[in-house]
């Protein structure tokens, strides 16, 4: 996977989530995958939007974002008593982005 300068950014202030949430459920890796996924989809969006002289929301909404994921994966985790968290946090990832539900999916609805 190639690194640029955002996805460095974004894990820097997403460590404490990353590290605490989704590496004990195994999840580190998916979650970087689709990180990345976002930042490359981000960096088009605003490449079109500066050409159409507009500006788009920035990566600290992804963070935002992520942190929205937990605290729903822990509150359905509360509400159903079927699933585990982890299980809620790997169902947001393998949701495609377009689905509401879907980690990134709130991330993208800034972008445009």
């Amino acid at each position: 996977m190639e690194k640029n300068e955002n996805f460095q950014y974004v894990l820097k202030i997403s460590r404490y989530l990353i590290e605490n949430e989704y590496k004990p459920c195994g999840l580190e890796e998916d979650l970087k995958e689709r990180l990345y996924e976002l930042i490359l989809i981000w960096e088009r969006l605003k490449e079109k939007a500066s050409s159409e002289g507009r500006q788009i929301g920035g990566l600290k909404v992804l963070f935002f974002d992520l942190n929205r994921a937990i605290e729903k994966a822990r509150a359905d985790e509360r509400r159903f008593q079927k699933k585990t968290k982890c299980e809620y946090l790997k169902k947001g990832l393998e949701t495609p982005i377009c689905n509401p539900g879907a980690f990134g999916n709130y991330f993208l609805s800034f972008c445009k």
